[in-house]
């Protein structure tokens, strides 16, 4: 296994896989961190409204500031304005990609396009459900999407 060191973009090459793309980057802990407080927020956030929000109450801005423009130059965050605070007008930050989305597109790349691979779909949510803890109130979630997943076709 090596790496390849693409501008800011790291590719892992194992077994003639590629794992990272420039069309495909993958997010850091921090990054996926951050990207959960936008999404969770569903509006555009300051830098400093998404160091408040954090589940780790330790981020410091600045940190979290070289996080955003990290997800910036990923295309995962966009600025999309301002907000006006007191004598400043910090910029604001929105996801450009959804947390569906994103989980989907690696889920994607684990079990392909071709309806055999895409089988293992259901390999992948027992291992999830076996995994975690699902609350009643998950499960009832669970089964009114596949109802209307359901109803779509």
């Amino acid at each position: 296994m090596y790496n390849i060191y693409v501008g800011i973009v790291i590719i892992n090459c194992a077994k003639g896989k590629v794992k990272q793309t420039l069309d495909n980057p993958r997010l850091t802990a921090i990054e996926i961190d951050a990207m959960a407080v936008i999404w969770r927020a569903g509006h555009p956030l300051t830098v400093a409204e998404i160091s408040d929000l954090a589940v780790d109450k330790s981020w410091k801005e600045a940190s979290t500031q070289a996080v955003i423009r990290s997800l910036v130059k990923k295309g995962f965050v966009t600025h999309v304005g301002y907000a006006t605070v007191k004598n400043h007008a910090p910029r604001t930050y929105s996801a450009k990609i959804s947390q569906e989305e994103y989980y989907l597109k690696h889920i994607e790349e684990i079990t392909g396009s071709s309806k055999k691979e895409r089988d293992s779909v259901l390999s992948i949510i027992s291992a999830l459900i076996s995994r975690y803890k699902i609350s009643p109130e998950e499960v009832a979630e669970i089964r009114d999407l596949i109802n209307r997943r359901s109803k779509e076709k």
